[in-house]
């Protein structure tokens, strides 16, 4: 039967018999995953492996937009991309490996901003109306996390300086409080 604490309990006293008090991580020999031989093939999904004929047939596809918001959000989006692909390089087809690195990270930095404005919005709506969610919380929770890892995985790439570091808080900074205020008028705009 395990021990019960109670009110009355006294500590430990150490003795010379007592074994000496070991960090749990220095008595581990641990392995990581990707570096045991047997447990790499259980680890890894099988991924299809695509020739040119295949990657050659797949067709590029794209809803128009109908009605005035999507007219709006889809120029919105095109005018801050090309601004984008025009600042990172993207554009002049001059990025070199490590600006592809860059890149990715700041998209990363902005990409879980909707997902995170988006369940704040419709986590407050739930609790002014008083009504549930149906789970559309989580789930926008759940990409605005998804994102963050993500940019987890393109940090053990490049550490960003400073510099780096201060774009991402500028644009954060900008785009959090519009992209809020766009979602409160419109949410089927953002």
């Amino acid at each position: 039967a395990p021990k019960m604490l109670s009110a009355t309990a006294k500590p430990s006293v150490a003795t010379e018999d007592t074994p000496p008090v070991v960090h749990f991580k220095s008595q581990q020999k641990t392995i990581h995953p990707l570096d045991a031989p047997s447990a790499t093939p259980e680890y890894l999904l099988p991924h299809t492996v695509w020739d040119e004929e295949a990657v050659n047939a797949v067709t590029v596809t794209h809803k128009p937009p109908k009605k005035i918001t999507e007219h709006l959000a889809y120029r919105l989006v095109m005018t801050m991309r090309t601004g984008f692909d025009i600042v990172s390089g993207y554009y002049f087809g001059r990025l070199s490996e490590n600006g592809w690195v860059i890149r990715m990270t700041f998209l990363e930095t902005v990409a879980g901003v909707p997902g995170m404005v988006g369940a704040m919005v419709r986590h407050l709506k739930s609790l002014g109306y008083m009504r549930r969610d149906y789970g559309w919380i989580h789930t926008l929770l759940e990409e605005a996390e998804n994102e963050r890892m993500h940019l987890m995985v393109a940090l053990q790439m490049k550490k960003p300086g400073l510099i780096f570091r201060s774009g991402v808080l500028l644009t954060q900074g900008l785009l959090l409080p519009v992209y809020t205020c766009l979602y409160l008028l419109s949410p089927s705009f953002c």
